[in-house]
């Protein structure tokens, strides 16, 4: 991702900002990474501008260059001010869960209801040689169930995500089977990624752009 969106950049021809040195890079940003195994249409990344550019023709000028796999969605400018690019964001992912046999959707609807009426959710994560207990709670600002077919169901949830963690969709899924046991995920994709409204700022001054997968 980070090597195709270098080359689209230097091909766009945009007077984009580089580092210093004996190996210039652009200035660039990705905000909150996916995991590994969750899949994404939706990435959003930062970079700085020498001169100022209209942001319909940043993204079309992207878009010229991108490969058909990464369509751009659009650019925006973002002021030169406040925390780092991607410090604060909410991830809205699709969550695809296994659940036990004979489980209806009025089932697993209690059981999101469940989980989402606590106020805490605590989870183990490994800090070095240690367990770390976190609390998760916080970090899910939405959580509803989107459809149930046979032996699958999907789940739509808001995480958000800061410098310090995120949460992770797997994560979610086993504190829903503390709940409902014999749950399972299946998979996690990312059809969203946008700045919490606690954090509107950058790293720097710059165009953001959102590029489609």
């Amino acid at each position: 991702m980070l090597r195709t969106f270098e080359r689209a950049l230097r091909r766009s021809e945009l007077p984009v900002a580089y580092t210093e040195g004996f190996n210039p890079r652009p200035k660039l940003w990705f905000a909150a990474p996916i995991g590994v195994g969750v899949t994404g249409e939706a990435e959003m990344s930062a970079f700085d501008l020498t001169l100022p550019v209209n942001s319909e023709d940043i993204a079309e000028r992207l878009a010229a260059v991108m490969p058909q796999a990464f369509p751009v969605r659009g650019a925006w400018p973002i002021p030169q001010m406040g925390s780092p690019f991607g410090a604060n964001v909410v991830n809205r992912m699709r969550i695809m869960l296994e659940p036990p046999v004979g489980v209806t959707a009025e089932n697993l609807q209690n059981a999101i209801d469940v989980l989402m009426a606590q106020t805490e959710i605590e989870i183990e994560r490994e800090s070095k040689n240690s367990l770390k207990k976190i609390n998760i709670r916080p970090r899910i600002a939405r959580l509803e169930l989107e459809q149930v077919a046979d032996r699958a169901a999907t789940m739509l949830a808001d995480l958000v995500q800061t410098n310090e963690f995120g949460v992770r969709p797997n994560e979610l899924a086993e504190s829903l089977a503390r709940v409902l046991p014999g749950v399972g995920m299946l998979a996690a994709h990312r059809i969203e990624v946008r700045e919490s409204k606690d954090t509107q700022s950058s790293k720097k001054g710059g165009d953001t752009v959102c590029p489609k997968r």
